[in-house]
């Protein structure tokens, strides 16, 4: 997170923040792997039984609508927290940070993504072997679109490459809208009407326009589940009485709105393979009242801590939401490469299941905390060198 106003306040940290996105990356990790050995997968499907006991893994898209809405929880705190309501630095400000957070891992990351083609490309042109999937892979268009964010709006470029960048680029473009869409409103109608608008626009468009046209593999919707994570941040760090009683009646909306989640992706099970907008609004929903809650008891006089809470602000865990951006980038480009290896050289062994999970996972782990500390860790707000940048920025401009 960073300042609450443009004072350069410390920074306002909540630990349970990063558990929360690091155990939501290792679940994608999961359900990637699920694919791999679940029904209809390549490699030798899973068991009857390990397919019912497995089925939980089966859900990797709403750990997107998690990332969500913790961004537009994080993004929204330093605004609830200053006097003003205005963004750290003002919009372009802003607009730096997050590029600069965002772009250099993701750029990263492609280019591991097209390395393999292109060095398929360039062997099978040097032995004079044309290829024409290669040529469409190696598009310029198709490339460019990955460049500048925009992929993810047609369906033909969306799952080329590195598949879970799609929402990267989704994520991406709902930044423009709160310095210039939810932000407004907020200031102007409230948080309700910020919240509804996010919603409505995308919704009105899946209804409005044709099916193959609404742009629904896109996830626009995701721009309510933003402004749900950043109505969150207002209701934690605005302080009002009506709010300060739903915060402590909040518990008991935690438990109905999990409670609706959990029954609703078990008993609809076409809602792990089509999301919809109000699936995903209700698992958001879900995560805001969570972050919420937690958010509460840490700010309450009251020492005592939940298990859940303990687990979430656990070493562990939050070291692995630490590196969490780049295991979310790398990890299907790094379970590629080991399926790929494991047809190529006929390891039967390490098609099973079991131990491809427990030597690919380690696997993955450890080649995404060497892509952070290479390619992410030096962008990040708390590293020394952005520190510093800022002390200098801060140094030879006058405070506003």
């Amino acid at each position: 997170m960073t300042t609450a106003d443009h004072t350069h306040q410390p920074r306002y940290r909540l630990l349970f923040l990063d558990g929360i996105r690091g155990l939501a990356a290792l679940y994608v990790v999961l359900y990637h792997f699920y694919c791999q050995f679940g029904p209809g997968a390549s490699f030798p499907a899973l068991s009857p039984t390990l397919q019912t006991w497995t089925r939980w893994m089966n859900y990797g898209h709403y750990s997107v609508d998690i990332f969500i809405v913790l961004s537009g929880y994080s993004l929204m705190v330093p605004v609830a927290r200053s006097t003003t309501g205005e963004l750290p630095g003002g919009t372009w400000a802003y607009i730096k940070r997050r590029a600069r957070r965002i772009l250099p891992p993701y750029y990263a990351a492609f280019a591991l993504a097209l390395l393999p083609i292109a060095l398929s490309h360039l062997s099978i042109h040097l032995h004079h072997r044309p290829d024409p999937t290669l040529r469409h892979d190696l598009d310029p268009l198709n490339i460019a679109s990955h460049l500048v964010l925009l992929h993810n709006l047609d369906i033909h470029w969306i799952n080329l490459y590195d598949p879970p960048i799609w929402t990267i680029a989704t994520e991406w473009q709902i930044y423009f809208f709160l310095p210039w869409l939810l932000l407004p409103i907020w200031r102007r109608f409230g948080t309700a009407a910020m919240v509804a608008v996010a919603f409505a626009l995308p919704i009105a468009l899946h209804y409005v326009a044709p099916p193959k046209h609404n742009f629904d593999y896109a996830c626009p919707w995701f721009l309510g589940l933003f402004a749900l994570g950043a109505a969150g941040a207002v209701i934690n760090f605005r302080h009002k009485p009506d709010v300060y009683k739903f915060k402590e009646r909040c518990v008991y909306v935690v438990a109905l709105l999990i409670g609706l989640s959990i029954f609703a992706l078990i008993h609809y099970p076409n809602l792990a393979v089509t999301p919809t907008w109000y699936a995903d609004a209700l698992v958001g929903l879900a995560t805001v009242a969570v972050i919420v809650y937690f958010t509460h008891l840490g700010q309450s006089a009251s020492s005592e801590r939940s298990p859940v809470l303990k687990l979430l602000e656990s070493r562990a865990c939050v070291v692995l939401g630490t590196f969490s951006y780049s295991l979310y980038l790398t990890h299907a480009i790094v379970m590629t490469v080991i399926v790929r290896n494991v047809l190529r050289f006929h390891l039967i062994w390490a098609m099973n299941p079991i131990v491809f999970l427990l030597v690919g996972l380690p696997i993955i782990l450890i080649a995404a905390y060497l892509f952070h500390l290479a390619f992410e860790r030096r962008f990040m707000p708390g590293h020394p060198h952005t520190v510093d940048k800022a002390a200098r920025a801060a140094a030879v401009s006058p405070a506003p």
